[in-house]
């Protein structure tokens, strides 16, 4: 049997984490549909920040770079990281106006929904990528040691403004 304070979590919007992964596995329970024992998640998101925004900004290359380099230390054999409470409380996120956040939820999504449909979503979660890029004022030579395959030139990359 549950006990209530279990039960209100479970039952709630929260994004679950897979506990132990090779990269950030993490999808938001919209309806508070799903809970298991292998996950994290996190609930009770402030009503800052859009629960989608949160996500995106978790499965995102620079998230991922970060959170590597924190706990490159505790990698498993193989390379799992553990994706547990102690370490997740150290990340940090950076708020922006509920109108960017709302751009990037969109985006989000609309790779769900592509995602469910069997499309690509790459250019989206690049952009996305990218917006987090900038968001956080990366250099391109920064960008290229997050992510070694990044299709932008430096002139292209510099070009780029924070909208959305």
């Amino acid at each position: 049997l549950l006990g209530a304070n279990r039960f209100n979590l479970y039952s709630s919007q929260k994004i679950i984490l897979a506990k132990i992964a090779l990269r950030t596995e993490a999808f938001l329970d919209y309806g508070g549909a799903f809970a298991s024992i292998n996950t994290n998640c996190l609930h009770s998101i402030d009503g800052r920040v859009n629960p989608n925004y949160l996500l995106a900004w978790i499965n995102s290359r620079l998230f991922q770079y970060t959170f590597e380099c924190f706990f490159e230390g505790l990698k498993m054999q193989g390379g799992y990281l553990l994706y547990s409470a102690p370490n997740l409380s150290c990340m940090f996120v950076k708020v922006v106006d509920k109108a960017t956040q709302e751009s990037i939820a969109n985006k989000v999504e609309l790779i769900v929904k592509g995602l469910e449909n069997g499309k690509s979503t790459s250019d989206l979660e690049q952009e996305i990528d990218i917006f987090f890029y900038r968001l956080y004022s990366l250099s391109f030579e920064e960008v290229k040691m997050v992510d070694r395959e990044f299709p932008l030139s430096e002139k292209e990359f510099r070009k780029l403004e924070l909208t959305f």
